[in-house]
């Protein structure tokens, strides 16, 4: 496998991601439910940290892509093949 560079990008208050953010939420909650049963202690834990995500979210509201710079340019170009591909298919 060849060496792909995968930067990471953090999130802060002063560089939020609510989107990204509450779909994480949303996957520690959903993941909860799953170990609820096996593992409830874990699911607890997991459910701490969707309402701290959740809460950030909330608090902190601003699109992933306007918060990481270098994702502003893709974004842009994903919409615009997005509504090209959308086009296409109505004719």
């Amino acid at each position: 496998m060849a060496n792909v560079m995968r930067p990471a990008y953090k999130l802060t208050a002063k560089s939020p991601g609510s989107e990204l953010v509450a779909e994480t939420a949303a996957a520690m909650a959903a993941a909860s439910i799953v170990f609820r049963s096996s593992d409830s202690n874990y699911s607890t834990i997991l459910v701490g940290h969707a309402r701290d995500l959740y809460d950030f979210a909330t608090m902190h509201r601003e699109r992933y892509h306007r918060s990481v710079a270098v994702l502003h340019s893709y974004f842009f170009e994903a919409l615009i093949l997005k509504l090209l591909s959308r086009v296409a298919a109505a004719k």
